[in-house]
């Protein structure tokens, strides 16, 4: 009868000790899925700065862009306004030389 109930005893210990390593074991894998969601979380936010990032890149290129195409724009404007002043020149040498060979024509008649 002793005996017997001594192994009861030792079986319930043995019951014990199962259920707290269970219990440690699903101690450790609650711990374990915290940080699996902090490292989650972690690279959304990385990724949502690296999007961020890329946005200030692509809107700072547009600016470039949109600055380069005005550049050109007035520098095309100041080679239409270097050609109008070439052209006005050589019409205002035209009528001159037209002028001069009025006058040595004049002279000589």
């Amino acid at each position: 009868q002793m005996e017997a109930s001594r192994q009861q005893q030792e079986a319930a210990m043995q019951q014990m000790m199962a259920a707290w390593q269970q219990q440690e074991a699903g101690m450790q894998q609650m711990e374990a899925a915290m940080q699996q969601m902090e490292a989650a979380r972690q690279q959304m936010k990385a990724a949502m700065q690296h999007m961020e990032l890329a946005r200030q890149q692509y809107e700072a290129a547009r600016q470039q862009h949109e600055a380069a195409k005005q550049q050109m724009e007035a520098a095309k404007q100041l080679m239409e306004a270097a050609r109008q002043a070439e052209v006005a020149a050589m019409q205002r040498d035209a009528s001159r030389q037209v002028g001069n060979a009025a006058e040595v024509e004049g002279g000589v008649a």
